[in-house]
């Protein structure tokens, strides 16, 4: 017949968790700085940060060339985390990071996971 249709992601979901899950593939599993990823990505580092954020979702280029840094397609970085390796042991220092750290909870969180990752590989 004809070709399929593609995909896009659903629509229920919002920018704070989309802004999670690139958290967690940036810094968490592959380890970038924000500057590093940004050009890795083809991106605005500000523009990652937002998103980060959860400001705002990326338009289908950004998301493309976001998903593309990640090893992933756009689908799978909107799909649920759960699955991937880490995610239970991220998900409840991003929840309560905000709390704890207030006003600059994600330079602080991500100089956490950072060392976090150094005891790891160490």
């Amino acid at each position: 017949m004809g070709r399929k249709a593609p995909e896009f992601p659903d629509p229920r979901l919002d920018a704070r968790a989309y802004g999670k899950r690139l958290f967690f593939l940036r810094v968490w599993r592959g380890g970038w700085d924000l500057d590093e990823f940004a050009t890795l990505a083809g991106v605005h580092p500000n523009a990652v940060k937002q998103q980060e954020q959860g400001l705002w979702l990326p338009n289908l280029v950004s998301a493309h060339k976001i998903a593309k840094a990640v090893g992933l397609t756009v689908d799978g970085i909107m799909s649920e985390p759960e699955s991937m390796d880490g995610w239970d042991e991220f998900s409840p220092l991003w929840d309560g990071a905000r709390k704890r750290w207030g006003a600059r909870w994600r330079s602080k969180l991500e100089r956490s996971v950072r060392s976090m990752g150094a005891r790891r590989a160490g």
